[in-house]
């Protein structure tokens, strides 16, 4: 009600209290009226007068019924809110119904995944038999008859008469015999073992996903529970304020009304007074009057306690140790023989979404390297620091680690280090282990030298090269062939450890680290490979130039004669790649090399020429009479070449508009899916290049815009940001033939 009316009543009270008195005193002095016949009028009351009071006495009255009412309302506003609690739980209860069907859902994920690795270990475990019996049948000591026999034909059996000539014609077909029954027997456990490979390769595949599907519905469990407590919190934090703030408002209310009512009850005692019979006894008993206000007294509800929301179930989430401990580690298919390990788990960080369906995401980079790849994606699962991401990697096919570029210009190398090649100033591998150590801040950055910057990684098999920002070139890791430009071993006053690797060891790296002398002229890109590398520089006036140092035991080097590098003095020599035509980028493999060429008059690459070993199809001779790589023809034009990737045996190019041809050794579909078994090699005779070298099909509509060729495997970005994986060996991380492959 208005705060005007409660304050205003007791101004009118005083009035009332003071007209009392007045007349009281007027009567005492004038005597009783019946004794001098004296009416209320002549003591100034008069109809007018009594007219006013009775006015007043009304908005008494009606000032009673209000304070009452008013007081019955802030008892409604205290349900009300009161109300506000309960809501707060039955939105949490509503919250917790979610959380327990998304527990429900983890709780049979993880039932699921358990299954799948049980099964996985299951069938490892047959495969290992498989492998075992297939091994022992191929070890078996021969029949002693048949070795009797085969011993006399190494001998030079001669038979002198019909009879040794029948032993002779016996002993063949003893010996034929054993092996029409042990080719059969060998080629059915061969198949044994592979079937068993292929059920153990998808069943971990399944497992993949179900661990993934696992991960992100804990993920939504916790981030679902989580809120839910936060939520309730946060409700109950804002209607307790609420709540508090209406109490010390109430309050104040609760001591005016009464104050009021009480005021305006004397009010009417006086002006009852003044309207009947006024004495002093009268007027003594409105002065001293007893008001009750009991029944004006707010009561106040209790509201609902806040309900409990246990978020001790997520306590430890995906990745975390305790969780990891929990859901992989201490599970009978991690602890058993044998042991499955579960795939690299992602955080709830490195998530999207926490649904189990995960959109293709952009490739900004591709490596591959012995038996893996790395992908530059949105959101990745390797830890390179906090807030960090890679903006380039490296690795080779031959290789066991991987190389990236961050964000903040540093370098960091991961994987085997067991010649120094992460450049970390010891021997330790990064990245290894179940989980993962050694990654993340506590991952060193390779130290290049003072204020200087790595702007292309080169990584080798066992070494790894860098072009830095001052265009020079500086690489660490073995040198057992040459391949760091120096000899770490031959250094004048010594170096490091005396050992040949640059890298492994204390004071080795930085400005102690040489670099590779390229004869003054500046490094433009390059690339490593398992024993060799090679750097497109820039010459004052013969243009660019390509030139490679280490192994050349077939002439990857591209000297035209396999003339070995020297470890401590290599020799700046500027390969011959023909008349008019110049490096615009290089592909180092296992034994040969391959370079993308134009002619100095077009800026735009085209060529391919590829020298050393050609086991596999790859030319050796250099200069014009090194031939140009066919890869056919469009149209009566010979197709060009935009990007070309070597790996262990086989080289890849993607020719202009996005096709893609791969060709070298081809076992198991290693180079060419769709030419396996066909071909075991492709380019090593004569109608296998060229338009009878099919694209490689990598689905209806799709184009490549980046190969990676590890030793025994290739992957390919595709131009809707996903990409295709085949492999030559059937394992659990490849598909032998083309499959999509999602990140």
């Amino acid at each position: 009600m208005e705060e005007g009316r409660l304050d205003e009543v007791h101004k009118v009270h005083k009035d009332m209290e003071a007209l009392a008195l007045q007349k009281l005193a007027e009567m005492e002095h004038a005597g009783n009226l019946s004794d001098y016949n004296l009416t209320r009028e002549d003591f100034g009351l008069s109809n007018t007068t009594m007219t006013l009071l009775h006015s007043v006495l009304t908005e008494m009255q009606s000032l009673l019924a209000q304070i009452n009412a008013s007081h019955l309302a802030d008892e409604q506003l205290l349900l009300d809110l009161a109300e506000g609690f309960a809501q707060c739980n039955s939105d949490l209860s509503s919250r917790q119904l979610q959380s327990q069907n998304l527990s429900t859902l983890v709780s049979g994920a993880s039932n699921s995944h358990d299954a799948c690795r049980t099964t996985e270990q299951t069938l490892s475990g047959q495969n290992g038999t498989d492998w075992l019996t297939y091994l022992n049948k191929g070890n078996e000591a021969l029949p002693q008859d048949v070795k009797d026999c085969m011993q006399a034909y190494l001998d030079g059996y001669n038979p002198q008469t019909a009879e040794h000539l029948q032993v002779m014609i016996d002993c063949a077909a003893t010996i034929s015999s054993f092996f029409a029954s042990f080719e059969p027997s060998m080629v059915t456990l061969k198949d044994t073992y592979f079937s068993s490979l292929h059920a153990v390769n998808n069943r971990s595949e399944e497992c993949r996903v179900e661990q993934s599907t696992l991960e992100s519905h804990f993920c939504e469990y916790r981030q679902q529970l989580t809120d839910s407590c936060d939520a309730i919190d946060t409700c109950y934090q804002n209607v307790n304020q609420t709540w508090l703030q209406l109490l010390a408002t109430i309050a104040a209310s609760d001591s005016r009304r009464e104050a009021s009512y009480t005021a305006a009850k004397k009010v009417i005692c006086y002006i009852q007074l003044l309207q009947s019979n006024l004495t002093q006894a009268a007027v003594q008993a409105c002065q001293d009057l007893v008001v009750d206000t009991s029944g004006l007294a707010v009561h106040i509800p209790d509201p609902a306690a806040k309900q409990v929301c246990d978020s001790s179930p997520v306590a430890d989430f995906p990745c975390e140790t305790a969780w990891v401990q929990s859901e992989y580690l201490d599970k009978s298919w991690y602890t058993g023989n044998p042991e499955i390990a579960p795939d690299t788990c992602i955080s709830c960080a490195a998530r999207t979404s926490t649904t189990t369906t995960t959109a293709p995401q952009a490739l900004a980079n591709l490596a591959a390297f012995e038996r893996g790849t790395c992908a530059i994606v949105e959101s990745a699962n390797v830890d390179l620091g906090q807030g960090r991401t890679a903006t380039a990697l490296a690795s080779q096919a031959s290789g066991n680690h991987v190389c990236a570029l961050l964000d903040n210009e540093e370098t960091k190398c991961w994987g085997d280090n067991r010649r120094g090649q992460l450049g970390l100033g010891d021997d330790a591998n990064r990245g290894t282990g179940w989980p993962v150590t050694g990654m993340g801040d506590v991952l060193p950055a390779v130290d290049v030298g003072s204020n200087r910057k790595v702007v292309k990684l080169m990584a080798g098999n066992h070494f790894t090269c860098a072009i830095l920002d001052d265009q020079s070139v500086k690489c660490w890791g073995f040198s057992d062939a040459g391949q760091l430009g120096f000899s770490p071993n031959a250094v004048s006053g010594g170096y490091g450890n005396n050992n040949d690797e640059a890298g492994d060891a204390p004071d080795e790296m930085g400005d102690n680290l040489p670099t590779v002398d390229l004869a003054g002229n500046p490094a433009l890109d390059g690339d490593a490979g398992t024993q060799s590398a090679c750097a497109i520089v820039q010459h004052p006036t013969d243009g660019r130039q390509l030139t490679c140092w280490g192994r050349n035991w077939e002439g990857q080097l591209g000297r035209g004669s396999v003339i070995g590098d020297t470890k401590s003095a290599p020799t700046y020599v500027p390969i011959d790649l023909g008349t008019d035509l110049h490096a615009v980028q290089v592909s180092v493999g296992y034994r040969s090399a391959c370079a993308l060429l134009n002619t100095g008059a077009a800026s735009r690459p085209f060529l391919v020429k590829c020298w050393g070993v050609n086991d596999f199809g790859q030319p050796e001779d250099m200069g014009d009479g090194l031939p140009v790589v066919d890869l056919g023809t469009n149209a009566g034009t010979p197709r060009k070449a935009i990007y070309i990737a070597h790996g262990g045996w086989h080289v890849c190019a993607i020719l202009e508009g996005g096709g893609l041809k791969c060709w070298g050794w081809n076992n198991l579909g290693l180079a060419h899916p769709q030419l396996w078994p066909s071909q075991y090699k492709i380019g090593d005779g004569p109608g296998e290049m060229g338009d009878n070298l099919p694209f490689i099909d990598l689905g209806v509509g799709r184009t490549a815009v980046k190969v990676a060729a590890g030793r025994d495997h290739t992957c390919a970005r595709l131009d809707d940001d996903t990409f295709k994986c085949w492999s030559g060996f059937v394992n659990r991380f490849f598909w032998q033939s083309l499959n999509d492959y999602d990140l």
